[in-house]
Formats: structure tokens, sequence, C-alpha cells
């Protein structure tokens, strides 16, 4: 298990239940079908200090949906929040569809994922960060970076080549179009 890239903390806050690994799932959509692949960013995953977790992350392809599969720890951070909110550009480029608006106030991890497009519109790849809070009895998933767009009311896009399409899912999915 690695714990590389986490944020300094005292230990001696986790109980051995907080430092568990589970297996954390995001599936994406592309509706759209402008996304020919999804990779891990290596050395970008950022997760609340004492959490086990094994990279990199499975990233599987089913038709046009995207599954993300992450076997991480489960401990929310002011940190790890602070950090995403940082990388991503806060609110206005950030979205959860479950839980959202705003930005989060604490996660458990999150990472970058390359999305590889093909197409007219544009070719070549856009940064997003994935990561993973709770909200309301579940975990749930936000999107961040330069190319997500969000506003107060939580109608959220995501910008292909100069061209934004919507964004919508539920607390562990997120589709684009």
């Amino acid at each position: 298990m690695s714990t590389n890239n986490v944020m300094p903390t005292n230990d001696a806050d986790l109980s051995p239940a907080d430092v568990s690994p589970q297996t954390n799932v995001v599936t994406i959509t592309d509706n759209t079908q402008l996304i020919t692949g999804i990779t891990y960013v290596p050395n970008s995953l950022q997760i609340t200090p004492g959490q086990p977790s094994s990279l990199p992350p499975t990233i599987t392809k089913m038709g046009n949906s995207w599954t993300i599969t992450l076997i991480a720890g489960r401990k929310n951070s002011n940190q790890v929040a602070g950090s995403f909110n940082d990388v991503c550009g806060a609110e206005n480029h950030e979205y959860a569809p479950s839980g959202g608006g705003g930005t989060p106030g604490q996660l458990n991890f999150y990472f970058a994922v390359e999305l590889q497009l093909n197409s007219n519109v544009q070719s070549g790849s856009l940064l997003v960060y994935l990561g993973q809070g709770s909200f309301t009895f579940t975990n749930n998933w936000w999107i961040g970076g330069t190319p997500i767009s969000n506003n107060p009311s939580n109608n959220a896009s995501i910008n292909i080549g100069g061209q934004p399409f919507p964004l919508s899912g539920s607390q562990d999915s997120f589709n684009i179009g």
C-alpha cells in the first residue's frame, strides 16, 4: 500500500477502523462520445494522512461509461479539501451532483485524471480532479479543474474545445452531455 503525497497531520488521532482500505468507485458516462481514454496522473493522489491507498486506480470502459476504482481509506480532512479547492480554482470550477454547491469542506482524497479527446472539436487531453467526500450518510464525489464551470445554482458544465457540455450525475457518477 502506498501513502505517498499525503498531507501532514497527527496520525495519533486515527483509530484502527479509520485506516482500513475501502473500494471507492466513480463512473463517468460520456454521452458526447468525445472521450477516447481516461488515465490516472501519477503522483497526483492527495489523501488524509495515515490512510492506506493502492495505486494506480483501475480504469475500465464499457460502452460510453468509464469506471474508476481506487482502493483507499476514507477519513475526511479539511487539508485535503483545501488542497482540492486550490488546484481546481475554487467553487466556480468544482461540482458535486449530490451534496454539491460551493466547495467541499472535507474530502477523503482526490486525484487527477487526464481525459483523452479525439474529435473535430478538440484533440489532446483535459486535466480534471476527482475527489471523494461525505454527504448525508454516503460518500459523494466531486469533479473539478479548469475545464469545469459551475454557477451558484449548481448548474455545471465541462468545456471541451470551447464548447460547454452539461454535467449531471449522482453521488458516485458524472454524466457528460
